[in-house]
């Protein structure tokens, strides 16, 4: 799904209940954007203010295979936002990123231009994993994680707004009334070839220029900025494209970048090559089962490690539990050993006093030997 907003569209809300949705959105403007679900997008925007996130009950009742890979579909859905400043997270989508965090620890953080993270209500930082936090944070270091946005921060919570909207399944809604008031800054930026685009794709732009020159044989614009975001988009698509492992490529992957290379290719941008190499990746992930068998075998791998490591764990604990038990034992038997000696000084004390029958009489019956024979 393709959607060309109105030039002075500032908010966009997007609803997707359980199906593959692929959205590239062209809104130059557009600064709030919120998702009901999870989709495969591209945006085309210069600068994206706010995104909040909500997922619909996508992880109830979910077992741990459909949680890694609703995990897969919410990873690949970010780094179409890439350049928000602002995340917001409902409570379901925090804390099931939260629960698979482990999965997210092989990951690069996407987001390159964040100044905040806010989490829900209900929901304390300290339960972040570190993980989760290195995904959300690790690529904007001076971005901070907050429970409500700073009093001149001037972000309102769009979850709240968009509440108070009408939805219907794979829409697309938007307001042309300014609903947040947007902080002023720009992404740092570069020049590539008079073009001022994000500081960090100067050199991919380089590379694809010396590897591909075809690609821009053919893309040209009047609008200099229209040139520079469609740049941008192109080298973000990229750079998300080859970041993504095998064990993330699935049918709605694929069908998703399909649609983002024809886009590029569309505005002028010769990718052949990249549409190329994702026919291979099709063909290699789906044309016969080793793949899909190679992944069972290592998510096998994983379940066995984690198995180990929970009885590894078990036996650690039952070592501690046994020293600690042995410990008391040499402790009973050394006590036990001087209260044996202790008596034994004691009897020795009472047959200087008594002589032996005191001795035999303390340990014994009264009548001890009154009756006895001769």
């Amino acid at each position: 799904m393709r959607t060309r907003a109105k030039k002075k569209l500032l908010n966009l809300s997007i609803r997707n209940g359980y199906g593959n949705i692929n959205v590239v959105v062209s809104a130059p403007k557009v600064c709030n954007f919120t998702f009901f679900g999870i989709f495969i997008v591209t945006i085309v925007v210069p600068e994206l203010e706010n995104v909040s996130i909500r997922l619909n009950n996508w992880f109830v009742d979910k077992n741990w295979i459909d949680r890694k890979k609703i995990c897969r579909r919410l990873t690949n859905m970010f780094p179409g936002i890439a350049n928000a400043k602002n995340l917001i997270f409902d409570s379901e989508s925090i804390e099931a990123l939260n629960k698979i965090s482990d999965l997210l620890v092989s990951l690069p953080s996407p987001f390159y231009n964040l100044k905040f993270v806010k989490l829900p209500r209900g929901f304390k930082e300290s339960s972040m994993s570190s993980a989760l936090r290195s995904y959300l944070l690790g690529g904007s270091p001076k971005a901070a994680i907050v429970t409500k946005f700073p009093q001149n921060h001037g972000v309102e919570d769009s979850i709240a707004d968009a509440d108070r909207a009408r939805h219907t399944d794979a829409s697309v809604e938007g307001t042309d009334k300014d609903q947040a008031s947007s902080s002023k800054g720009r992404i740092d930026s570069g020049l590539w070839r008079s073009h001022e685009v994000n500081y960090e794709f100067v050199c991919l732009l380089d590379r694809i220029m010396q590897k591909y020159p075809e690609t821009f044989e053919h893309f040209t614009t009047k609008n200099k900025k229209l040139c520079t975001m469609n740049l941008n988009l192109l080298c973000t698509s990229l750079n998300d494209f080859t970041k993504i492992s095998m064990t993330s490529v699935d049918s709605e992957m694929i069908f998703g970048y399909r649609e983002v290379f024809s886009y590029l290719q569309n505005l002028g941008l010769n990718v052949s090559w990249a549409v190329n190499r994702l026919k291979y990746i099709e063909h290699l992930r789906f044309s016969k089962p080793l793949i899909s068998e190679l992944h069972s075998i290592d998510c096998h791998i994983d379940n066995a490690k984690t198995k180990l490591q929970e009885l590894q764990a078990r036996f650690d604990d039952a070592k501690i539990k046994q020293k600690d038990l042995l410990a008391r034992l040499d402790d009973a038997k050394v006590k036990l050993q001087d209260v044996q000696t202790l008596r034994m000084e004691k009897l020795s004390e009472i047959e200087q006093a008594f002589g032996t029958m005191g001795t035999n009489l303390a340990v014994g019956f009264i009548g001890d030997d009154l009756l006895s024979n001769p």
